[in-house]
């Protein structure tokens, strides 16, 4: 038998060679891919190196995924005393003054990513032996990671779903198959993007149906709750609210309780409220946790949270500063930095595992949907599950309207933070970005709408697909 490390370095070797033919109009090996994907178990394999791919490069999911979204949003900055090519980089980024060369590793890492698991759904049905219940679970699972791949792509490259009133707007290129090296792909909607993300997860659901759940493989429970998260983006809010029941109900998942909130954040946790994460135990070298200051190291950590989401933190509340609480404070060349404990040193020195889903986000995306569909009181009651359990003395919600709506937004900060999400969450509502406190120039504040709220495709892959089409004023 074949190993799957075998199959990996081969689908890695494939997918970067399309991938860059994609992007560099480089030759590709199809001969070469078709046979390495010849049976069920290279097939299967080649799934299993797919999801390694999404944590090979802390450009994407392994590092920048999970900050991008508070470094713009507010919630992090970086450190004041570090001055290298790559803070300077980041600064740019967090003052909404990046430049393309700056985006060239994330933007080549998704679509790399995306190259595999392609080749993987492409592959299933060709294969002449497993059985269908072999294939439906590969071809389920590699669905949810394509659709989670676009999806990552539409939130960072492209405005916000409501940016128009039909999402007409410039979306991303969408790939269901790996280009040819001469082919020039444009952009699509972003309407059709989110068409593409919403048929392939609800594929995906389907094919999974009574599979058992494992956090560290795509299920029928998380492909529900990411198509909850996408139907919150595009305000699709009684979806919301059925998709989120069926993840709930399902008993897949628990919210850990208030007293293991920080230690389940430990690779070697049982991660009882995880509906899909990323293993970091195939790769020796870069995590969060030096990013963060929580690992020995002579490397100075680049990231610290703001005062901004600080001061949003009561004091009894376990996800804020206090002595047992999720950020601590971090001395750095005298300099104090705040870090979040949600990216701890693995007793096992390996990276991080990053959580894409979580229970406590399904409760809040269902207050949320609930808010706007004008039913106040369920919305209050999962707001107050995931309120309460950070801090079980706080008063609970009473609001209603958009006062409510405004608690559970706030609530949502506090829960997801340094997670990922909150540029979008503000754009989603149309916000303007306001902070009191960030490292980069010209400016903390930037006012909704603005092109400055995405990030500009790389000129590589400009210079290599004439039909690409450049954000607005990059």
């Amino acid at each position: 038998m074949k190993s799957p490390s075998l199959y990996f370095s081969l689908i890695l070797v494939f997918c970067l060679a399309s991938c860059d033919g994609f992007l560099y109009q480089e030759p590709t090996t199809e001969i070469a891919r078709t046979e390495a994907l010849s049976d069920i178990e290279s097939v299967e394999s080649s799934l299993y190196g797919a999801y390694n791919l999404t944590m090979r490069s802390g450009d994407a999911y392994r590092g920048f995924l999970t900050y991008y979204g508070d470094l713009t949003g507010g919630n992090v900055t970086i450190n004041p005393g570090l001055t290298t090519e790559a803070e300077t980089e980041l600064r740019r980024i967090e003052a909404f003054n990046s430049i393309p060369d700056l985006t060239v590793e994330t933007y080549t890492d998704l679509y790399a990513i995306l190259n595999a698991v392609n080749n993987v759904i492409n592959a299933v049905p060709t294969v002449p032996d497993g059985t269908q219940a072999q294939k439906d679970r590969i071809l389920g699972q590699a669905l949810g990671l394509r659709a989670l791949v676009h999806f990552d792509l539409v939130r960072i490259f492209a405005q916000p779903y409501n940016y128009t009133d039909d999402a007409s707007h410039v979306g991303i290129v969408v790939l269901t198959e790996s280009p040819r090296p001469d082919e020039e792909v444009p952009r699509s909607t972003v309407r059709d993007a989110y068409e593409q993300i919403v048929d392939d997860l609800e594929r995906s659901i389907d094919l999974l149906e009574g599979e058992s759940f494992d956090p560290v493989f795509v299920s029928a429970t998380s492909a529900q709750a990411l198509l909850a998260r996408v139907r919150l983006y595009q305000g699709e809010w009684a979806k919301v609210v059925t998709l989120s029941n069926a993840v709930i109900e399902s008993g897949a998942t628990d919210l850990a309780p208030t007293e293991d909130m920080r230690e389940m954040w430990q690779n070697d946790y049982v991660r009882n409220e995880y509906l899909l994460r990323l293993d970091g135990s195939g790769y020796a070298t870069y995590t969060l946790s030096s990013d963060w200051g929580n690992r020995v190291s002579d490397t100075s950590p680049v990231l610290s949270a703001t005062t901004d989401i600080i001061d949003l933190y009561d004091d009894a509340d376990v996800r804020g500063r206090g002595p047992d609480g999720l950020i601590q404070p971090v001395v750095d060349e005298g300099d104090t930095l705040l870090s979040t404990q949600k990216y701890p040193e693995p007793s096992t020195q390996e990276p991080n595992d990053i959580g894409v889903l979580r229970l406590s986000e399904v409760y809040l995306n269902r207050a949320e949907a609930y808010a706007n569909l004008n039913r106040p009181d369920p919305a209050r009651e999962d707001l107050n599950t995931i309120r309460l359990r950070a801090n079980p003395d706080a008063d609970p919600v009473t609001a209603s309207g958009d006062a409510l709506l405004e608690a559970i937004l706030e609530e949502r900060r506090r829960e997801l933070a340094f997670e990922g999400h909150l540029l979008f969450d503000r754009t989603r509502y149309e916000e303007d970005v306001t902070r009191r406190y960030c490292s980069g120039e010209p400016s903390c504040n930037e006012a909704y709408p603005s092109p400055r709220f995405v990030l500009p495709i790389p000129r590589d892959a400009m210079n290599a697909n004439d039909a690409l089409r450049q954000n607005d004023e990059y």
